[in-house]
């Protein structure tokens, strides 16, 4: 955190005794393809279909992560077609119709080509922290920045889970 004034969301909690962290809330996790894609290569059914059909992982910083280990125990490494740390890179690979990728639930609400494939595959989800440098929690403006973020954050997340919720029942 270089600036003074950053407030940012950490997918991993820090520990650094300076901070103020918050935890907002679980991030629900899935596999997701394009319209496009799914047209196109088919719709896997069941998880060992993963293996007939292109993926985009994570690239070398986040390959340890539990959902992208995952997903190269259940896919074939030769059909990888894109390997990125960016989430933003791999949604938008993921749009373009050039794979399959674990993306959060949330990025559906606002991507409506993509579909939701294997629904009860078992992908870790990620706790979401907010954090801030403990000088900063007594400032209004920052105050107001924090609980803005995370009282959207909770109901965005709450909200997706209850239409996930609602769509499986």
């Amino acid at each position: 955190m270089n600036n003074p004034y950053q407030c940012v969301h950490w997918w991993l909690r820090p520990a650094d005794a300076n901070l103020v962290v918050k935890h907002i809330g679980n991030m629900k996790m899935g596999l997701y393809a394009s319209d496009r894609y799914c047209s196109r290569y088919g719709v896997p059914s069941k998880i060992v279909d993963l293996r007939c059909h292109r993926t985009i992982a994570y690239g070398d910083m986040l390959s340890s992560l539990p959902e992208n280990q995952w997903l190269l125990d259940n896919t074939c490494s030769s059909l990888c077609i894109l390997c990125s740390d960016s989430t933003m890179t791999r949604l938008k690979a993921t749009l373009m119709g050039l794979g399959i990728s674990i993306q959060p639930h949330i990025f559906s609400a606002t991507n409506k080509n993509l579909c939701s494939l294997i629904k009860d595959a078992p992908i870790a989800d990620h706790e979401i922290w907010l954090v801030y440098h403990h000088d900063l929690r007594h400032i209004g403006r920052v105050r107001a920045v924090v609980d803005f973020i995370s009282s959207t954050l909770k109901a965005r997340l709450n909200g997706i889970l209850q239409e996930k919720y609602q769509a499986s029942s």
